[in-house]
């Protein structure tokens, strides 16, 4: 049986992501999906994150798809396109630094598929949440700006060496406490 919840539109900053994530949480349950629930809370998290930080108001969620492959849409009114840098790419560097800059790397380590395409005047980031995390990332589809499918995969084998230059050391200390705190 299909399913296709009515978008619903967020609250501007923080609290539309602590929205988003109850949102999907108690859709996840509507929908007799509570083993999706964790990895569709992370996903949306993230989601949700890059479309306040980066995006353009107004930011809405909408549920599709159905109850074995839901799909979960983020729409903002931004018409760029999500940013897929190479911090994105690279998973081994998550032990090390920061906790900014790998949104999409840990939607792609949670969803059984997951994308980006133009929407009108702006854009859709949608995810399909897995019950277990795969064991490899989920190759993105992101469609729209160029006409060509480009396809990303976060299972390369590429690393790159990053060099923080002149960073203060309280502040990286702190970024550092910050993310093992969070892990």
């Amino acid at each position: 049986m299909p399913l296709n919840r009515p978008a619903e539109t967020l609250a501007p900053g923080p609290q539309g992501a602590a929205q988003a994530r109850r949102w999907v949480v108690d859709v996840c349950a509507e929908i007799g999906r509570i083993d999706l629930r964790e990895n569709a809370e992370l996903a949306m998290s993230e989601v949700v994150t890059n479309a306040i930080l980066h995006g353009r108001g107004p930011v809405t969620v909408r549920l599709r798809g159905t109850r074995d492959h839901p799909r979960v849409e983020v729409r903002d009114a931004s018409p760029e396109p999500p940013a897929l840098t190479s911090d994105d790419l690279i998973l081994d560097f998550i032990d090390d630094l920061p906790t900014f800059g790998r949104g999409l790397a840990i939607v792609a380590c949670f969803s059984e598929a997951w994308g980006a395409e133009r929407d009108g005047d702006g854009k859709l980031v949608w995810f399909v949440p897995s019950a277990a995390p795969p064991e490899e990332p989920t190759p993105g589809v992101v469609l729209g700006w160029d006409d060509e499918p480009d396809e990303t995969s976060f299972a390369n084998d590429e690393t790159i060496t990053v060099h923080l230059i002149e960073v203060p050391v309280d502040l990286m200390q702190g970024t550092l406490a910050h993310g093992a705190e969070l892990r």
